[in-house]
């Protein structure tokens, strides 16, 4: 699934411009990889956002509740949830990182956790980090 600053839901919802973002009320999950391509502007999202395979992002992601993928997430600049980011590849950013940062609860420790199974690039502001022991012969 690619996300582009034109994209629009099943439901014919699309992106709104929001200045330094492009925000969707929802969210998205996708059997695919997802693939932001909005420019230099974060996608943001009231909701999750989820995929089975990977998430990349030419800018930033935030999201109101958890970011989950099953492979990696990469972003270009940071990475901001409400709820736990959790992915069992790589999770690649070149700035911030902050998991567990809901405003509307408070959140429990399970929710601030950021799992990976391997961490590239930037630094957790807030948020602990779980590295995910993955057999690398597949078993």
């Amino acid at each position: 699934m690619k996300i582009t600053p034109d994209w629009k839901d099943s439901e014919g919802k699309g992106l709104k411009d929001i200045g330094w973002a492009l925000e969707y009320e929802g969210s998205i999950e996708s059997d695919e990889a997802i693939e932001i391509e909005i420019g230099q502007k974060w996608l943001k999202l009231s909701g999750s956002l989820a995929s089975k395979l990977s998430i990349t992002a030419d800018w930033g992601i935030e999201a109101g509740s958890g970011i989950k993928a099953g492979w990696g997430i990469e972003a270009g600049s940071g990475i901001k949830a409400g709820l736990s980011i959790t992915c069992t590849k790589t999770l690649k950013f070149r700035f911030n990182l902050f998991a567990g940062t809901a405003s509307w609860k408070k959140p429990t420790s399970k929710e601030q956790m950021v799992q990976c199974g391997e961490l590239q690039g930037g630094e957790i502001k807030f948020g602990t980090l779980q590295i995910l022991k993955t057999n690398k012969e597949g078993k």
